[in-house]
């Protein structure tokens, strides 16, 4: 028997991959209609959906005051630099 905490989370890891297979299947398609950076922000703004919810629900908004902020800048000028370079 799945213990009750696992649930939510797990419904919560579906939709997400529901939505990464969606975002996927929509880029496929719209590739050639709009420039890559259009599509890329939707991917990035279709991930948040499931993270955010999961983020309130397990740990409400004191979750992100007390997050290492100057780490997710850094990491994410990382990944973006290393985006535009590939």
């Amino acid at each position: 028997m799945i213990k009750k905490s696992f649930v939510i989370p797990f419904f919560i890891a579906v939709v997400g991959y529901f939505f990464m297979v969606s975002m996927d299947a929509a880029i496929k398609v719209l590739g050639d209609k709009y420039d890559i950076f259009q599509l890329l922000f939707l991917n990035a703004i279709f991930s948040l959906i499931p993270i955010s919810f999961f983020v309130l629900r397990s740990h409400g908004i004191h979750f992100f005051v007390k997050q290492n902020y100057k780490f997710q800048i850094t990491r994410g000028l990382l990944h973006s630099g290393g985006f535009f370079l590939f």
